[in-house]
Parts: C-alpha cells; structure tokens; sequence
C-alpha cells in the first residue's frame, strides 16, 4: 500500500511513524527530496513546529535558511562554514563551496534570504 502512495503522501507516512516515537531528536537526510514545493514547505514547517531537536540534511539553501536557526555547510567532507544563515551564507561562500555565482536578498515580506542563482553559461 505504501509504494502506492505519492513522494509527499510518503514523506509524511515517514514523518508520522517517526514522531509517533516521540523522540527528542530528529535526524532528516533529504526529507525533502523529491517533492514539490507545498510539502517541501509543509513537512519542514510541521518539523519546525515540533520544537523537537532536529539534524536535517537539505541541499535547497533557500530552504535551509527559511528552516533552519543554524547551518553547517560541508565541502569535501569536512565544515566549511557554520552558524545563522543570515551571518554564513555570501555569495563568496556560494561560489567558494558549490562554484556557481549568485545574488542573495531579503525578502521585504518574509525578511527570509533569497538566493538567486546565475546560470553558467560558457566554460564556467
């Protein structure tokens, strides 16, 4: 029955079994993946409603700093960079870590960071 669930529907059966546990710490790795961006945005705001400790592994960094207090960004195995997102993610730890080149805003509605993508064009 499960596999004929779609990728949210999955995600929150996951979700759901886990907190049934009531455990006082989470650990997500891409919970996220794969979903469009009303239960991307629907999972993570019930997680951070939980006021649960939780480690999550996500690669949208618009998304990190929407959800998460504090970030560890990781090249090459190791931490690069961490603390608050306003305070660690520039456009030169962007380009330094991931190689692509950005703008980064505040949203005037959300006060939330706006990483805006260049695309690469050429031998970028």
């Amino acid at each position: 029955m499960f596999t004929l669930l779609s990728g949210g529907e999955q995600q929150r059966v996951v979700l759901a079994r886990a907190l049934v546990q009531e455990p006082n710490f989470l650990v997500l790795d891409e919970p996220t993946n794969h979903l469009d961006i009303k239960y991307q945005i629907q999972i993570l705001s019930v997680v951070k409603s939980l006021k649960v400790g939780t480690l999550a592994a996500l690669h949208d960094l618009s998304i990190a700093s929407m959800y998460c207090d504090y970030l560890y960004v990781l090249k090459d195995g190791r931490i690069y960079a961490q603390g608050k997102p306003k305070d660690i993610l520039t456009t030169t730890l962007i380009k330094e870590v991931y190689g692509v080149n950005c703008h980064i805003s505040t949203n005037s509605v959300t006060n939330q960071l706006i990483i805006s993508y260049f695309p690469m064009l050429g031998d970028e």
